[in-house]
């Protein structure tokens, strides 16, 4: 996929961020209202809005730029906090995915964490379907972290006494999630059709 994105005249590089590179970020934002299936919440944002979320740990950050014809078509933002870095944010243009843009990002921050000697890449929790089958491509693996919940206040101790303390999919029997996954998909495309009507 390296190579795919490489003939098709890709350029990826480590980026300045600055307003240019915020203008980019959100031509890609603003390609669709839709991302896996649902709402994207970055979809339409006023441009302060944007530079300010991608401003935070400018100073442990690489901005990695993923470019086509001088089009900044993807971007990552790789955060370093010792021997892990993490992918904060990664995504490009649909209408670039034949580039394998991604795919070509992920590349130049594992190299980016190989030229600083960092032992690991974080990239965010651990998915399934599309996005777990794509990190599983790239060579991620999932790591176990136990999550132990203590109750600071009133609310926080009725909520575990209730055992409502988890997220809503965390309820939900595995084997309905690719149904509701679909079900969720489909309400929200006839939705955005309905507001364009």
């Amino acid at each position: 996929m390296i190579r795919k994105s490489q003939k098709a005249g890709l350029e990826v590089r480590v980026a300045e961020f600055n307003d240019e590179f915020v203008r980019g970020i959100v031509g890609i934002y603003d390609e669709s209202p839709m991302r896996q299936g649902k709402p994207f919440a970055h979809y339409q944002k006023p441009f302060e809005t944007v530079r300010e979320d991608n401003a935070s740990y400018r100073d442990i950050s690489d901005y990695i730029g993923a470019y086509f014809n001088g089009e900044l078509v993807g971007f990552a933002k790789l955060v370093h906090r010792g021997q892990v870095s993490s992918l904060m944010q990664i995504i490009a243009k649909v209408a670039h995915r034949d580039k394998a843009p991604t795919n070509a990002l992920i590349a130049k921050a594992v190299e980016l964490c190989a030229t600083r000697g960092v032992a690991f890449l974080h990239y965010g929790l651990w998915s399934k379907r599309g996005l777990g089958d794509f990190k599983k491509k790239c060579g991620f693996e999932p790591f176990e972290v136990h999550r132990y919940f203590v109750p600071v206040s009133m609310k926080g101790r009725a909520l575990l006494a209730l055992r409502l303390h988890r997220r809503l999919p965390e309820y939900v029997p595995e084997k309905w999630h690719d149904g509701l996954v679909d079900l969720r998909t489909r309400i929200t495309a006839m939705r955005l059709r309905s507001k364009k009507a």
